[in-house]
């Protein structure tokens, strides 16, 4: 298996752990109807914690969207060198 190839189910579980961690700590600090509301505003009681997983999970969305397409297409054509 290449470096590539292993590279999208770990970059997938990062993305579906800091989800996790990030609507568990939602769940424990905001409301329980902000869950049910149309959450146009900030979840109440959002900390600097909260805020950070936020940021963490938005810069790991945006990596995403530039790896894992060329990471899947180096899969597909088989190349796989320092370069890759």
């Amino acid at each position: 298996m290449t470096l590539e190839a292993l590279g999208i189910p770990v970059y997938s579980f990062l993305i579906f752990g800091t989800l996790a961690v990030q609507s568990t700590y939602s769940a424990l600090t905001a409301d329980p109807a902000f869950g049910f509301s149309n959450r146009d505003g900030a979840p109440p009681g959002m900390r600097a914690t909260g805020l950070r997983i936020d940021r963490t999970l938005g810069n790991l969305k945006e990596g995403a969207i530039m790896y894992l397409p060329l990471a899947r297409l180096a899969v597909n054509l088989d190349i796989s060198n320092g370069w890759t």
